[in-house]
């Protein structure tokens, strides 16, 4: 009996006969199947490279192209045999290709066939490299997606050495055009810009690029391609590890240095220092490198005072990452920059603006990210829940150094759309927030630049920060407030704080205290604090003095034995 089914395909009814006969041949496939594995895993331990087990392997890969260990067993024997008769390498090769080729047709989008297939062209004498790139670019117009064909297309590509870079470029163009949703094709695009194009046409490529980019993220405004490769194509700036600006602190004997951006010594590498005070070498000890933008390189004694010139140079080759040639910094003091107390002379070595926040790294010019900024205007009027066109705001928003308070609200609205992401929206705000705060109080405190006095302080409290990034423009502050905010965790790196108020915020973590050397009164109150372990450093800190600990989840005797550990 039969009926009309689905799209008017006839169902016919399942008799328990034609179940039972169903079943048998399963059970049938299943015993067939494992006694393959059972014979080929006896062959492989006993060694047997022949052609018998070669074409075991063969029966077993075309029921399962899976079984990676059967194609690891498959190369040995292939590597056997050609050792054997290596006139017959190329057949033998070509063979495999054929093999893989017909299972590819089957499973697409297999690691193991994709793998073996270059193996074989690393062992093939003579690659058809022509012949490979029409086979990738079928497989591709089966499956515009298929990643695995765009990472063979990206090595065949490369192996042959004879395809123009820009001839890529446009398949990528024509791939991206049938489907915007290709991540593959946007990032071998990016691969390929550059190498494809003269300096002078650059240019003008990414305009078009910008243009294709709008096209595709005003069609499909959710997918995450298009706007990835926006972003690269804004691009970002790499600069050379440079020193910033340099302190001489004669209360502590050393030289803060703030570098640029985040450094450590690379591995096996010294890095050495050389100080000079008034034209006088000094003896230093740098502090340990890790990857910070603070660093203090401590002396044991100045010579004359009062100090008018300082010389610092750094081995540049000892860090790890680009560096100018010659990491060093040389100012003269005059002495109308030199305070009656030398006794706390704090002189800032810098010809920075008071300004220091570079709030983005984005180096297309602005008329440019202006023009990208009024067209996500207009999207977000049509799409307005949509994270990647708020999220790519807030970057040219800053970009472009408007208003913060903007970038705030764009921020708020990302935690509602996007809540699996907070944390993130939150801690860009935080940067956001803190850095604002520092460059008004960078502006508007004659005792924060160039002179920083004993008195100085700095307050954020309840703004709602999540992570303070900044530390390095705070290196130098006497007191730090960050209370009533929502800081659950934080790492110190070294700081010339004396007091540091965290109070009320959710904090259960604290590294770095013992980074605070100078540091008098701590006070942690009303957090999440529930065992010993953030505080272990308060062992070893001579200068502490005072620690609050009230309000966390630690109990009478455990407040008390962290305060018995004061000096």
């Amino acid at each position: 009996m039969s009926s009309s089914g689905l799209h008017g395909q006839k169902r016919f009814k399942t008799t328990e006969e034609a179940r039972r006969i169903k079943e048998e041949r399963e059970v049938s496939k299943i015993i067939e199947y494992q006694s393959l594995c059972d014979q080929l895993v006896q062959l492989r331990k006993s060694g047997n490279l022949s052609i018998t087990a070669f074409d075991l392997t063969t029966k077993l890969l075309t029921k399962n192209p899976e079984f990676y260990t059967v194609w690891n067993y498959r190369r040995e024997i292939l590597t056997a045999l050609n050792a054997n008769s290596p006139d017959k390498t190329q057949e033998r090769c070509e063979s495999e290709l054929a093999f893989s080729e017909s299972l590819l047709k089957i499973v697409p989008k297999s690691y193991w066939v994709w793998n073996h297939r270059r193996y074989i062209l690393e062992l093939c004498p003579v690659p058809l490299w022509s012949k490979e790139l029409k086979i990738v670019t079928y497989m591709l117009d089966l499956d515009v997606r298929n990643f695995h064909g765009w990472d063979y297309r990206r090595y065949v590509v490369n192996a042959s050495k004879n395809v123009n870079p820009i001839d890529e470029f446009h398949y990528t163009t024509k791939k991206i055009k049938q489907n915007f949703s290709n991540y593959s094709a946007w990032h071998y695009r990016s691969k390929l810009l550059p190498i494809s194009f003269e300096k002078a046409e650059i240019e003008k490529v990414m305009k078009d690029d910008l243009n294709l980019v709008r096209n595709a993220i005003f069609t499909e405004p959710k997918d995450q391609s298009a706007w990835l490769y926006q972003r690269y194509l804004f691009g970002r700036e790499t600069c050379a590890i440079d020193i910033n600006k340099a302190y001489l602190l004669l209360e502590s004997s050393c030289v803060c240095v703030v570098f640029n951006q985040p450094v450590t010594n690379a591995t096996g590498s010294e890095i050495e220092v050389n100080l000079k005070l008034n034209g006088e070498a000094v003896t230093v000890r740098l502090s340990k490198l890790k990857s910070s933008k603070v660093h203090y390189v401590y002396f044991d004694s100045v010579g004359s005072l009062p100090i008018h010139k300082l010389e610092l140079k750094f081995n540049a080759g000892a860090f790890m990452g680009n560096t100018t040639d010659n990491l060093s910094q040389t100012v003269m003091i005059y002495s109308n920059d030199i305070p009656p107390d030398l006794s706390h002379q704090v002189l800032k070595f810098s010809q920075q603006s008071e300004t220091e926040y570079t709030p983005s790294v984005i180096k297309q010019p602005a008329v440019v990210l202006e023009a990208e900024y009024e067209s996500l205007q207009e999207l977000e009027e049509l799409e307005p829940d949509s994270k990647w066109v708020l999220l790519t705001l807030v970057h040219l928003q800053q970009a472009l150094r408007k208003e913060s308070e903007e970038s705030i609200k764009l921020l708020k609205r990302l935690e509602s759309i996007d809540p699996m992401r907070i944390g993130y929206y939150r801690d860009m705000a935080s940067k956001i927030i803190l850095n604002k705060a520092l460059d008004e109080a960078s502006n508007s405190d004659s005792n924060w630049h160039p002179l920083v006095g004993p008195s100085c302080s700095f307050t954020l409290s309840q703004q709602n920060l999540s992570n303070v990034h900044e530390w390095d423009r705070l290196c130098l502050v006497k007191t730090i407030d960050l209370s009533h905010n929502l800081l659950n965790s934080i790492s110190l790196p070294i700081l010339q704080v004396k007091e540091l108020v965290l109070d009320n915020n959710v904090l259960v973590k604290i590294d770095g205290l013992k980074n605070l050397t100078n540091l008098t009164t701590l006070s942690v109150q009303n957090n999440l604090f529930s065992n010993l372990d953030s505080f272990q450093d308060v062992k070893s800190m001579k200068a502490l003095k005072v620690i609050k600990l009230s309000g966390n989840k630690l109990s009478v005797s455990e407040m008390n034995e962290i305060i018995s550990w004061l000096k």
